[in-house]
């Protein structure tokens, strides 16, 4: 298999009430008993809350980046494979992996929740 990208999606800072605290770009929790990463994406509607099984999931944290996610899919290193690829059959989810890159001190083991 060879991934390739796909997609590049940005994505929006949540601010959690707090005036002293920033903001935050991920949420985790489970579904159903897998666990998933939450973000908000911009559409063309507006804002929009969507998932990825974390299983799937790479954080990256860069210092000089814009938040993003960046969308890998598999697919098969033959003629055949690229064939379909490039007629927009990117597979199933499990073919898929994703980046997530955010600003460096993002990812932290501390928390501190206001709920206002």
């Amino acid at each position: 298999m060879e991934e390739v990208k796909v997609d590049e999606i940005p994505l929006q800072a949540l601010k959690d009430g707090s005036q002293s605290e920033g903001s935050f770009f991920l949420g985790s929790g489970t579904v159903e008993g897998s666990e998933y990463y939450f973000f908000v994406k911009e559409t063309d509607r507006g804002m929009k809350r969507d998932k990825v099984n974390a299983d799937y999931v790479y954080i990256i944290e860069d210092e000089d980046e814009e938040p993003r996610m960046e969308v890998y899919a598999g697919i098969p290193a033959t003629a055949f494979g690229k064939f379909m690829f490039d007629d927009g059959v990117i597979g199933s989810e499990e073919d898929r992996t994703y980046s997530i890159i955010v600003p460096n001190g993002t990812v932290t083991n501390e928390f501190s929740i206001d709920f206002e």
